[in-house]
């Protein structure tokens, strides 16, 4: 009985020792998952830090690629408007009839023209046309007026104005430019 017992105390220690080491090697692995987990959520909190800092610094960049895009359509806003108030409209001479009316009526002329915004530029007098409607005046002597339904240069004193848009484009005879094969006469505004 004391042999048996002697061995049943021996295994229970021998039990109980692997049954520590058990316990040991469990909370180790549960030691090392908590220090995985825990070295796992700062590296998500670094990430995410990382990704704030990302998404803050595209945020920067969408807000400098904005204020770029205005700053250049403000600039070319202020080009295209520059433009358009040194824009002339040019009729070719070929287009405005030669008749003259002095009976002392205002009158007027249907034909094309076209808004040159450069008149240095030659393809631009090769753009569309549109329809335009000019009034004619012409002044023999200071303080009479008569008005007259052409617009050729042949006439001294005779004025030509074209409203477009609500502008008033003005041509005074002398104001006529050779392209090409083609004259024009130029509207330009008052």
């Amino acid at each position: 009985m004391i042999a048996l017992e002697k061995k049943f105390k021996e295994k229970i220690e021998s039990l109980e020792k692997g049954f520590r080491e058990a316990i040991k090697a469990k909370d180790d692995e549960i030691k090392a998952m908590d220090d995985e987990m825990r070295a796992l959520k700062e590296e998500q909190a670094k990430a995410g830090d990382k990704l704030e800092k990302s998404e803050a610094g595209m945020g920067v960049l969408a807000e400098l690629h904005a204020a770029g895009v205005k700053k250049r359509k403000d600039r070319e806003r202020e080009e295209k408007a520059r433009r358009c108030d040194q824009a002339v409209i040019a009729v070719a001479i070929k287009d405005i009839a030669i008749t003259a009316d002095i009976t002392g009526v205002l009158t007027s002329c249907k034909t094309r023209g076209r808004l040159i915004l450069d008149i240095n530029s030659h393809e631009e007098f090769e753009s569309d046309t549109f329809e335009i409607t000019i009034n004619y005046q012409l002044n023999l002597l200071p303080g009479i007026r008569v008005y007259t339904n052409t617009s050729r240069g042949g006439f001294n004193g005779l004025i030509g104005d074209i409203v477009l848009h609500g502008v008033h484009y003005q041509w005074k005879s002398g104001a006529s430019v050779s392209v090409g094969n083609e004259e024009f006469v130029i509207f330009s505004k008052d």
